[in-house]
């Protein structure tokens, strides 16, 4: 039977129709997430306050609360999210974040959920003022005050700036929208150079830290509390007279003296940060000497070296450079009879050795030595250079100068320091005879040794979960996995749990840590060794063994 004509059509219509449908992707359900922001001392709602939602994948325009205090985002996707507040008066704040310096919790979005009742909590923030005074009792106008807070990372303590102010023409200054926590306040001029064209400058005053001392060690700290002005006042002393720095030159090596050799002052300012200043023709290459003028009270690096333009470098390829430094304080008097030793440092040869029962020998290339300084506060340190390893796992260091420093071992990537994936492991770093892996590396200059490094193959996979009250996982909280040997700092690994309280690391070298997770932790105390005493015991002990993989339980250690 023949069909007409316009029921074919609406046939073939129709199925057009349901290819077409089947063919457009299924758009997956939206979701939404809202809450409100309050006063974390009262409760109280704060409208106006700015809301920002960030995640990897979505970039969307900040909200404002509205007078209830209420804020709301709509059509997001599955994803993870972070929701950031702030306002004038009070410390940036982002939901979850226990502690004023911590981190906060993210948001795990399934499709279609919606996220509600999320509260951020905002801390007002505090202020410091008052007067700055010179020694006669009259305003100290432009004295810089700053307030400085200290911090912890891989390479010990220091110093962050929190706010700075200069004094005005009553000699007043004030330092506001400061985060609560304990500080240091330093007023006066920091060690640098004058302005260009200046030999003396009325606006430059000592330096003195709160309660009028000179050194740091003897400082005090002060505490701001939320909401709160603190008073302080501070004498200073006018230090418009500047002074000379004068000394020579003489070369370890018996080698003629570079005709383009500079001398320089290295400088540190309030939080660590600093340069290197340099005033032209300062050294003569006949006579050996040189003289640094119009040189302001502090404390500086003496350097020689030659200028990274010069001929010298561009000829001298890979050798090492000749270098020299030596640390002096300006007070109220030139400075004289300074000796720079300059020297090339020595080349000290070194070796990958691999254990020999290995049925597969690693790529010797793909690691390599990194050499920090003992003491990060220290201006003027000249890292030696570690040339690239050979395929028999032969490498050498350049210009290693006297001095203490840390060593330790990382995988590279066309040259970059990445983590290691290979499976490998530096067993022990040794010069000498002494395991340098473990403890500082104090060099005496000789350069007679070798550095032997053992390397095994077997790191391990450590994960786990993270509960806490009748073990109900936590999502979103930082883990902190730390040595036993708390020198190690490039041993520390941290990890973020995911929406199930589960978190994992790969590639962990064997040996015994402890497993940390802090429902309020200042992001820097990881590396403070008081924090972690103080919390010995609530760490979990774990024995990592080669090639292992294990599964462990950490409680959550709550806010105090």
């Amino acid at each position: 039977m023949k069909l007409p004509y316009a029921s074919v059509r609406w046939m073939l219509l129709a199925f057009l129709m349901m290819i077409s449908t089947r063919a457009l992707p299924q758009q997956l359900p939206q979701g939404a997430i809202s809450g409100t922001v309050v006063r974390a001392d009262t409760g109280e709602p704060v409208s106006g306050v700015q809301v920002a939602l960030r995640s990897p994948d979505t970039n969307l325009q900040p909200t404002t609360t509205t007078p209830d205090g209420k804020f709301s985002f709509n059509g997001l996707n599955a994803g993870t999210y972070r929701l950031i507040a702030t306002a004038t008066g009070f410390v940036r704040q982002e939901y979850g974040q226990r502690v004023v310096n911590g981190p906060g919790r993210p948001v795990f979005l399934m499709s279609g959920q919606s996220f509600k009742d999320a509260v951020i909590r905002l801390t007002a923030t505090g202020a410091i003022s008052g007067r700055i005074y010179d020694e006669n009792g009259q305003p100290a106008t432009g004295a810089p005050v700053q307030l400085l807070r200290v911090i912890f990372n891989a390479q010990g303590k220091s110093l962050q700036s929190a706010g700075a102010d200069n004094a005005d023409d009553r000699g007043e200054y004030r330092i506001h929208g400061v985060p609560p926590g304990r500080y240091f306040l330093v007023a006066g001029t920091p060690s640098g150079p004058l302005s260009p064209g200046r030999t003396a400058d009325a606006s430059r005053f000592s330096l003195v830290y709160y309660p009028n001392v000179r050194e740091l060690d003897q400082a005090s700290t002060i505490e701001i509390r939320p909401g709160t002005e603190i008073p302080l006042n501070m004498g200073v002393r006018r230090q418009p007279q500047t002074y000379r720095v004068r000394g020579h030159v003489i070369n370890s090596t018996g080698a003629a003296l570079p005709p383009d050799l500079a001398v320089t002052l290295g400088f540190r300012n309030f939080a660590g940060g600093g340069g290197a200043w340099s005033q032209g023709r300062s050294f003569d290459s006949v006579t050996r000497s040189f003289e640094l003028k119009n040189v302001p009270p502090g404390d500086y690096t003496v350097q020689a070296e030659i200028s990274p333009d010069s001929e010298t470098v561009k000829q001298a390829s890979r050798s090492p450079l000749p270098f020299a430094s030596i640390p002096i304080r300006v007070v109220d008097a030139d400075v004289d009879d300074v000796v720079l030793n300059l020297t090339t440092g020595v080349t000290v040869p070194g070796r990958f050795v691999a254990e020999e029962l290995l049925s597969v020998l690693p790529n010797f290339q793909q690691f390599r030595l990194v050499f920090s300084a003992g003491n990060p506060q220290a201006t003027g340190v000249q890292l030696p250079t570690v040339l690239p390893g050979a395929a028999d796992g032969t490498f050498q260091v350049q210009g290693l100068r006297e001095g203490e420093y840390r060593v330790v071992m990382v995988s590279t990537d066309r040259g970059n320091p990445v983590r290691n994936t290979s499976g490998f492991y530096a067993k022990s770093i040794r010069y000498g005879g002494e395991d340098i892996l473990t403890k500082p590396f104090k060099f005496d200059g000789s350069g007679t040794g070798t550095f032997d490094v053992e390397l095994r193959a077997g790191t391990a996979q450590l994960s786990g979960t993270v509960t806490e009250g009748l073990s109900q996982p936590v999502p979103g909280i930082q883990v902190a996995l730390i040595p036993a040997q708390r020198y190690r700092t490039d041993l520390y690994r941290p990890a973020l749990t995911d929406q199930n309280g589960k978190f994992s690391f790969a590639d962990v070298v064997p040996g015994e840590y402890q497993l940390f997770s802090w429902e309020a932790l200042d992001a820097s105390e990881v590396f403070n060794p008081d924090f972690l005493t103080r919390y010995e015991a609530q760490g979990l002990n774990v024995h990592v063994a080669e090639f292992s993989a294990q599964s462990v339980s950490v409680k959550l250690i709550p806010a105090p």
